[in-house]
Formats: C-alpha cells, structure tokens, sequence
C-alpha cells in the first residue's frame, strides 16, 4: 500500500517551482530514474544509526548507485562505508520523488524532472571499527526517545515508517 509521509514544495536543491514526497511503498522504483539509494538501519531497540556528512550533517547512510549494482547493495554498501555497520533482512521501505517544472540546470547530472531516491530499511547485524574520512564523521546512534528532536521532519517520517515496517 502506498502511502505518502512528507511533502514539501519548492526546496532549494531543485529548479523551481518543484515538489519532493516521500512515499512508503514496498516495491523498488523505476531503476533508470533512481541514482542514489539510502538505508535506515534499525537496532533492536528502535534505534537508528545515522551517518555525520561532513558537510550535510546528520543524514541516513547512502549515496550514488554504482553502474551495474542495484540500489538495494548501493544501500548496503554505503552504509558499511559511511557507518561501520553490517545489516541483514532488508527490505523495501519507500522512496522520495523529486519533480521539477523548472528549467534543467546545464550541470544537473540526475533523471530531470522526474528523479527517485530509494530508501530501504534493515536490522544492523554488526560492527567494524570506523575509520572517520574525507566524507563522514564517526556515526551517530540516535536512540527512540531522542529522535523527535534529533531529525528534521522528513528524515523523522522515514525513521517512522521504518520502525513501523520492521516491527
């Protein structure tokens, strides 16, 4: 069942006017439109490993999908890159749309004006010590009763989605 948690208009990362929304959905979207893929790994007491960017902060563990690789092990990848941490029974959690009815950008390297960031969600399973580098601090473990005021709103509403869809 889709069901849409987040919408927001006109954000600063696309050309305007545009909409991005979160959709928590099951099924994997449109692979030619989806170049980044993203992981909310869930301890068993609901918390949530996050990843430091360096210059975006506090963020899900994820990135770019490697050509050939699928974006459920770009997720997988990623977070063992950018966290430390190993996860197992992934699954499906959703995916944010970005729409732009604005003019493409010369430089805008992604699917225009429809693009598709695709989230999944699974237990962590293990730990290898982190070696901070030029793109992530050391991860962050935000605990259930800290995550209200830890994540923006849409990053709570996929955390959300997420307990939701493991329990």
């Amino acid at each position: 069942m889709k069901l849409t948690l987040y919408r927001k208009a006109d954000v600063s990362y696309l050309p305007k006017p545009n909409y991005v929304q979160f959709v928590a959905d099951d099924t994997i979207q449109h692979p030619d439109l989806t170049r980044t893929a993203f992981m909310v790994p869930l301890m068993p007491d609901g918390s949530v490993i996050m990843a430091m960017n360096r210059r975006r902060g506090i963020e899900f563990p994820g990135g770019h999908i490697d050509p050939g690789e699928t974006s459920c092990a770009a997720a997988h990848r990623e977070t063992v890159e950018e966290t430390g941490y190993w996860v197992s029974h992934i699954k499906a959690l959703g995916y944010l749309v970005q729409c732009s009815e604005g003019v493409k950008p010369a430089d805008y390297h992604y699917p225009f004006p429809t693009s598709f960031q695709q989230f999944y969600t699974a237990d962590v399973m293990s730990f290898e010590p982190y070696v901070e580098n030029d793109e992530c601090l050391s991860p962050i473990i935000v605990r259930p009763w800290e995550a209200r005021k830890m994540l923006d709103d849409h990053r709570y509403a996929i955390y959300k989605a997420a307990i939701l869809a493991i329990r």
